[in-house]
């Protein structure tokens, strides 16, 4: 039995400049601000637990699971293709062997299933923190907008 995919732990950092230009209010720039410090902390608590704080080793870990990925993809839709294959014979087998070989390959496509989703689900998590690394690190630009004085 599969289970259902769970969303990666790390949620990506919003582009707050982008978003205001948009038109979203200062509500949203406030949820924001907060959602990316988590998120950043997040980012940076794994990249160090992991040592993939320079931006090389980050990129090399993000390209050996997409590699990984693309390995497991590629056995499941070989053990899928073998599945589908088993259509309509011309002499017919024995009941009990072409259960036991269906069940055989069904097993097989789920342990290929499952292998992709994990080295998927870690692709996808490492290319987030990969572009949270990214929008951390990039220059501040300064901010347009009103800036709020207080004058007594």
């Amino acid at each position: 039995k599969q289970s259902a995919p769970q969303a990666p732990s790390v949620g990506r950092m919003v582009d707050r400049e982008a978003k205001r230009a948009e038109g979203k209010g200062i509500g949203y720039d406030r949820w924001a601000s907060m959602h990316n410090l988590k998120a950043w902390s997040k980012t940076f608590m794994y990249l160090q637990e992991h040592d993939l704080l320079s931006p090389d080793k980050l990129s090399a870990a993000v390209d050996a699971a997409g590699t990984e990925a693309r390995e497991a993809r590629s056995r499941y839709d070989a053990a899928k293709r073998q599945l589908d294959k088993l259509g309509a014979p011309k002499q017919l087998p024995k009941r009990k062997d072409v259960v036991a070989e269906i069940q055989s390959l069904v097993s097989q496509k789920n342990e290929c299933y499952n292998d992709y989703r994990e080295k998927s689900d870690r692709l996808h998590e490492l290319m987030t923190m990969q572009r949270n690394y990214q929008m951390a690190m990039q220059p501040q630009q300064p901010k347009h907008g009103r800036k709020h004085e207080q004058e007594r």
